[in-house]
Order: structure tokens, then C-alpha cells, then sequence
């Protein structure tokens, strides 16, 4: 027997009696680790933008891509990695939008820190920075 086929029959083995089930169960797991990720990501955008006023009061978020420009919604469709996450929002005259780059381990430590790359409506990067959130309350947006 060959080396591939004993791997093969190690794994299937190792799923237990419902080899089907035990999958299902691990990629839900998996679904549910990069959701909680996306969203300590998402969360901590949200707090730089009404901590320092980035977008005015009457924005509203976009979630569907559909609604950007172009140039933002092809760099929203390329934002596949588990730790990466965009935000948009508009005012109806302009459009804010952030890509965020959570550190892997950065959801699970207690200061949280998010990389943040903001772009214009023709998908420049116009400037970036690092929004840490230290335990003790304090934030603050670093260079980058």
C-alpha cells in the first residue's frame, strides 16, 4: 500500500463513524473562526471611525459591492483572506472605504490592533495607519 493511500485512510479514519458529519463539523468551525475574525476586524474600523470622526454623522454603511465604484468594488471582490475585511460608506455625494488587515493572533490578545489602508473612489490608497486599541481604553491610529 501506498504512502498517499495509508494517508488517505488515516484521515478518513480519524473522522470517526460519520466521516460526512465530522467534516461538515470542521469546516463550520473554520467558518465560524474567520467570522469571529472579520468581525473583531469590523468592530474595531467602527471605533476608529466614530472615535476620530471619520466619516460625518448621516453616513451609511455599504455592504454590498455592487454599490461602489468600479475601481473600489473590484478591490472589495479581491478581499478574500480570512483576516481581511472592507468597509464603505457613503453620504450619497462621496464614498468612504477601508480595506482592514487584522493581525491573526490580534482577535485573541487583549491589544487589539487592526491595519488600516484607505482609498479613493478610483482605488488609490490615499494613506494608512495602525488603530490599536489598548486594554486600558486608550486608542490610537499609528503610521504605517
Amino acid at each position: 500500500m501506498g504512502v498517499l493511500k495509508r494517508r488517505i485512510l488515516a484521515a478518513v479514519f480519524s473522522l470517526g463513524e460519520n466521516p460526512a458529519r465530522e467534516v461538515e463539523r470542521r469546516v463550520t468551525e473554520r467558518h465560524l473562526r474567520i467570522l469571529r475574525r472579520r468581525l473583531a476586524g469590523e468592530s474595531l474600523v467602527q471605533s476608529f471611525a466614530v472615535c476620530t470622526h471619520y466619516i460625518p454623522a448621516g453616513a451609511v454603511r455599504i455592504f454590498d459591492g455592487a454599490e461602489l465604484p468600479l475601481a473600489l468594488e473590484r478591490i472589495a471582490a479581491s478581499v478574500t483572506e480570512e483576516w481581511k475585511s472592507w468597509l464603505a460608506w457613503t453620504d450619497r455625494r462621496r464614498i468612504w472605504f477601508v480595506v482592514a488587515e487584522m493581525e491573526p493572533a490580534s482577535a485573541e490578545r487583549a491589544d487589539r490592533s487592526v491595519k488600516l489602508f484607505f482609498y479613493d473612489d478610483d482605488g488609490r490608497i490615499i494613506s494608512s495607519g495602525i488603530w490599536v486599541h489598548h486594554p486600558n481604553g486608550n486608542r490610537e491610529l499609528l503610521p504605517y
